[in-house]
């Protein structure tokens, strides 16, 4: 806030030059504390701006709260927040916006083709059809150094192929990743990673990267991925614990990969993973197959979601229920995921500390984290890497 203060009494030019000298948002420390800081989001308007509002993960929770406000007499708009140090989530603006709130716009596709990135900006973060967003970063952030390619790293391959599913009773989309130098007669053979939503776990989680820079590093041993699509018109049906996608994971995907590459074989060696609906959809998938999975990813599941005709926490109440299984799990939530969810069931992060606290009482061997974020890919991508070597690395070891 003092970064505004000593700017209010001057012209527009005058003041947003001052502002934009070290570059926006403001980020401010609150005395000697390392885990907040203030940080300001300013937009520059003109003589026909009426409002502005900051678009953040807060907006769903605190509508009201994330309109600006002018600063002085000047065409600048502004409005300041206490922030963990290690949030990291994308933002636009939404000038002379309808101030409708989120829960009560009935079509908010159109409001997105209002909203803009921050300018005075250069971090930002593409979500194709809902446009360019800025990134919010702030110090203690993770990193997302893993999504990009580092000179001198071997890259693996992707193959893409279709799959004819018997029991869908349609084609699939699958892509493949090998990792480099590849031996189809290789004597240790390569364990397996799965993942759902499998055009986005490549553009907008760069998977295929940050496997080849783990490989490079010595995180992880080389291993082969696949990611499987999972297209809109049927995402909603296959993911939300359907038994009939399951089967077609677990008896006609991996026994297809299983034949056509080197691959580990045991429980032990194989993952499935996802985020959102996908990350339920895996978590549900390894407990009806534990057979064939024994580790899950899942970033900010859905997991107050249940079958058709079930009662929420469908996932909780199932390992409650059953006789422990051999799976390892790895759990990723934001702080921010708090928002009312459009009916009866709990939040995505309420849902998901039920998980946790349910997998601990079973002796489940879990880890769980909570990040300063929202439900979104630039939180994902970010902590994609993590993930993967919590449940890559060989049981027993630290």
């Amino acid at each position: 806030m003092d970064s505004l203060l000593h700017v209010q009494s001057l012209t527009t030019e005058a003041a947003w030059t001052a502002l934009t000298k070290h570059g926006l948002p403001t980020v401010e420390p609150l005395g000697n504390r390392q885990d907040s800081a203030l940080v300001t989001f300013v937009w520059r308007g003109d003589s026909l701006t009426r409002n502005v509002v900051v678009i953040t993960p807060l907006t769903l929770l605190d509508f009201a709260g994330s309109i600006l406000e002018r600063l002085g007499h000047t065409d600048i708009w502004y409005r300041s927040f206490v922030l963990p140090t290690d949030a990291r989530f994308t933002y636009r603006f939404a000038p002379n916006d309808n101030l409708v709130p989120f829960d009560r716009d009935t079509n908010m596709f159109a409001r997105f083709g209002t909203m803009r990135a921050d300018p005075a900006n250069p971090e930002v973060f593409d979500m194709r059809a809902f446009g360019v967003m800025s990134i919010l970063q702030l110090p203690r952030a993770p990193s997302d150094s893993l999504t990009r390619s580092r000179a001198g790293a071997a890259r693996g391959r992707v193959v893409k192929t279709i799959i004819k599913s018997r029991v869908l009773g349609e084609e699939r989309t699958i892509w493949v990743y090998t990792p480099p130098h590849y031996d189809r007669h290789a004597i240790r053979p390569y364990p397996v990673v799965v993942l759902m939503d499998g055009q986005s776990y490549q553009d907008l989680i760069p998977t295929p990267t940050i496997l080849d820079n783990l490989i490079d590093q010595g995180s992880i041993l080389p291993v082969i991925a696949l990611f499987v699509d999972t297209p809109n018109q049927t995402r909603e049906r296959d993911l939300n614990c359907n038994r009939t996608w399951e089967t077609f994971i677990a008896a006609e995907v991996i026994p297809w990969l299983d034949q056509q590459f080197r691959t580990a074989r045991q429980p032990r060696d194989r993952v499935i993973g996802g985020y959102s609906l996908g990350g339920l959809a895996a978590t549900c998938a390894a407990l009806r197959h534990a057979d064939v999975f024994g580790n899950v990813i899942a970033q900010s599941g859905s997991f107050y979601r249940a079958p058709q005709g079930e009662p929420p926490e469908w996932a909780a109440r199932r390992l409650a229920q059953v006789s422990r299984l051999p799976l390892r799990l790895y759990l990723s939530i934001g702080t921010y995921e708090t928002a009312a969810i459009p009916s009866r069931d709990p939040s995505m992060l309420t849902a998901n500390r039920h998980l946790r606290d349910v997998l601990i009482a079973r002796g489940y061997p879990v880890r769980f984290v909570e990040l300063s974020s929202g439900h979104e890919h630039v939180a994902w991508r970010a902590t994609l890497g993590r993930a993967l070597e919590a449940v890559l690395r060989p049981r027993g070891s630290s």
